[in-house]
């Protein structure tokens, strides 16, 4: 078997295709933590997701929706909760990627 010299440009061109997957990889488990936190009560929701939350909206979440998917709050009922807003209704898309919903 013959060894064959690598070049400096495939090994850039490698770099680069590395870099690439590297970054799709990250962008994958982004979309998978929010599909998962879509489709999980706030109740059992994990000390990472709960972190990333709000203080505001973590409270709204608690006391009015803690047995409840996230992706099943609807605008209505959110904002007859006490102490929701504009604001925690956006904060709350964000987390759930529903940008299409969020009120300017």
């Amino acid at each position: 078997m013959e060894n064959k010299k690598i070049t400096e440009q495939e090994y850039l061109n490698a770099i680069k295709i590395i870099n690439e997957y590297s970054i799709q990889l990250k962008n994958h488990n982004y979309e998978v933590q929010i599909v998962n936190r879509n489709l999980t009560k706030f109740s059992e929701l994990n000390e990472s997701n709960r972190d990333i939350i709000p203080c505001r909206l973590y409270n709204i979440l608690k006391s009015n929706f803690n047995d409840v998917r996230l992706c099943d709050i609807i605008k209505d009922e959110f904002f007859k909760a006490r102490n929701a807003g504009k604001g925690s209704w956006n904060d709350l898309c964000e987390l759930t990627n529903k940008i299409d919903l969020k009120i300017k």
